[in-house]
């Protein structure tokens, strides 16, 4: 499942897209080597926010030796231990957007984030945010610098761009609010995927586990999705994340058997938490209801 980290205001008018069916697909490094870290944090893996991937570890693993040999190890526990809540873990992945770039990362490398100024990062209502979520954050970006050496030697993503450009541009056709938005690779993702403002980043294959290239265009059209009905909720009063999720779920499953893509859309959710099947198809308050009917008469 997905999480959009706090967004106060990131995101562009409704008039103002970034992308039609055309996607420039990059990969996202400092975002990617934050949620390597937090890939490792084993005790957050209960968590709905939680970036753990047992198949993603073993494969860095067999390239860079066990993280228990470096400082990701000790700190990978550490931030298992801090990062108790959903909420928590939540927070702090808005790190990946703090920087852009792991150079301008290490250019502030000897100042807390409490000394930092909005010229040193990409956001200045980000980092007012984050200074916000305690130790656990600066212990990630320490991490996260720590780490960098040793995650520049895994190897690029075999994932085939123009392959996942062209299925973009058919789930597109149940997820418009993808022309929104700027989408980048992070391998460390796996399966998963993360939205903050126009930002959007999915996962990638791991070699010898999958899954395949259609299943990160329906996650993208999830994110996209689930940063649509936030946005339109955001009108109304306050609706929760996890509330959010769920009318995303409904909205995109409805609109994929609209446009004669259920098939597609139901291999993906099949690789979901267990239960997320269940949930697209269970009801939701009034209010998201008729939010969720509202959108799909656009």
């Amino acid at each position: 499942m997905s999480h959009d980290p706090p967004s106060p205001s990131a995101d562009r008018g409704p008039d103002q897209p970034l992308l039609s069916s055309s996607f420039a697909l990059e990969h996202a490094p400092w975002a990617d080597l934050v949620f390597h870290v937090l890939a490792h944090a084993e005790r957050t893996a209960a968590l709905a926010s939680s970036l753990v991937s047992p198949a993603y570890v073993a494969h860095a693993a067999r390239i860079l030796g066990p993280a228990s040999g470096r400082a990701l190890g000790a700190d990978a526990a550490l931030l298992g231990e801090l990062l108790a809540t959903h909420e928590q873990l939540a927070m702090v992945q808005g790190l990946a957007w703090l920087f852009d770039g792991i150079e301008l990362a290490r250019a502030s490398a000897d100042r807390d984030l409490a000394a930092l100024s909005a010229n040193d990062v990409s956001s200045g209502a980000l980092l007012a945010l984050l200074r916000g979520a305690g130790p656990a954050v600066e212990l990630l970006r320490c991490a996260a610098l720590l780490e960098a050496e040793a995650f520049a030697r895994l190897p690029a993503s075999e994932l085939d761009r123009a392959a996942l450009a062209s299925a973009l541009s058919v789930t597109q056709t149940a997820a418009p609010s993808l022309a929104r938005h700027r989408v980048g690779i992070c391998r460390a993702l796996h399966q998963r995927g993360r939205v903050f403002g126009p930002s959007l980043l999915v996962g990638a294959p791991v070699p010898g586990s999958g899954p395949e290239i259609e299943h990160f265009a329906w996650q993208a059209a999830h994110e996209a999705t689930v940063a649509e009905v936030q946005r339109a909720a955001r009108a109304g009063r306050h609706v929760g994340e996890r509330a959010i999720e769920h009318a995303a779920l409904v909205l995109l499953g409805r609109r994929a058997r609209r446009v004669r893509l259920g098939d597609a859309h139901a291999r993906w959710i099949a690789h979901l938490a267990p239960g997320a099947r269940q949930l697209e198809h269970s009801p939701l308050p009034p209010e998201l209801d008729e939010l969720v009917a509202r959108l799909l008469g656009r």
